[in-house]
């Protein structure tokens, strides 16, 4: 399937043009539809709102409309630039919901495209673990620096997983269009694992199938841990997208993640592609 429908969360003015330029530099590579979201975050008020003074609420919400008028325009004005038939959301809803919101919007979509720093002007945060761990459509995380291309050179994180496979098949439209795609199989151990190496192979068949030009590759680790691995082997190969699961679960709104997944989370500099 390709991707013909992507979502963008812009939160800030600041943040927004890192996000807005890999979005749109995607949704063209892609033809695809750009819908751009922003939400105005509201503090439950305390008591009833009706005793709070007209002029007291107006000047707490001017700041935020202003800021949502702002992206808007930075939005379109992107979108003109590059004739990506796109549209425009803009919601206010409770701080405490923004992140079951923004999965919610994201369900009719291909893709959500956020920032690795996902803030808005006021410093409230919809982290992309939340939105990984609590959605259910695949998150492609941009970093916070301007990055001139996504999905060129491909790097696969491999386990023979269920985590995995569903993020490798979901990546597909990404991997059909790659120059490279690298299936990587690391052994956390150290030991040979005759079974999840072969594993990779037989992706990569299956891969080269679909047309993707893939090829299979392992190694092994003792020292060091597998995300720093993951990471230097990116590094290593040139490449512009990790595509990876997400190992982890959301309990009671608190967030546990596995020790690969924090770590390329916290320290990877390259766009990351990642379903749970």
């Amino acid at each position: 399937m390709a991707l013909k429908s992507l979502l963008v969360h812009l939160p800030s003015k600041v943040l927004a043009p890192n996000t807005l330029d890999a979005a749109t530099n995607l949704a063209s590579k892609h033809g695809a539809h750009l819908t751009g979201l922003h939400l105005m975050l509201d503090f439950p008020p305390y008591g009833d709102l009706s005793i709070v003074p007209a002029d007291v609420w107006n000047a707490y919400k001017k700041p935020q409309r202003e800021e949502a008028a702002a992206i808007k325009d930075m939005f379109e004005k992107a979108v003109a630039a590059k004739n990506i038939p796109a549209d425009w959301r803009s919601f206010e809803v409770y701080f405490d919901n923004a992140v079951e919101f923004i999965n919610t919007q994201a369900l009719s979509y291909d893709l959500l495209i956020v920032g690795k720093t996902n803030t808005d002007a006021a410093g409230s945060t919809m982290p992309p673990e939340r939105l990984i761990l609590e959605g259910g459509r695949p998150v492609l995380v941009v970093p916070d620096a301007p990055y001139p291309s996504i999905g060129t050179r491909i790097m696969i994180a491999w386990n023979n997983s269920r985590e995995s496979a569903r993020a490798v098949f979901e990546a597909m439209p990404l991997l059909e269009a790659a120059s490279m795609v690298k299936v990587l199989a690391v052994n956390p151990d150290g030991r040979n694992d005759v079974k999840d190496l072969e594993s990779g192979q037989v992706l990569a068949e299956t891969l080269k199938r679909h047309g993707v030009k893939a090829s299979a590759a392992e190694t092994f680790t003792e020292e060091a841990s597998v995300g720093e691995l993951l990471l230097s082997r990116i590094a290593d190969e040139g490449c512009d997208l990790l595509v990876m699961g997400c190992y982890g679960h959301s309990r009671l709104r608190e967030m546990v993640f596995g020790g690969v997944t924090r770590h390329v989370m916290t320290h990877a500099t390259v766009p990351l592609f990642m379903t749970h």
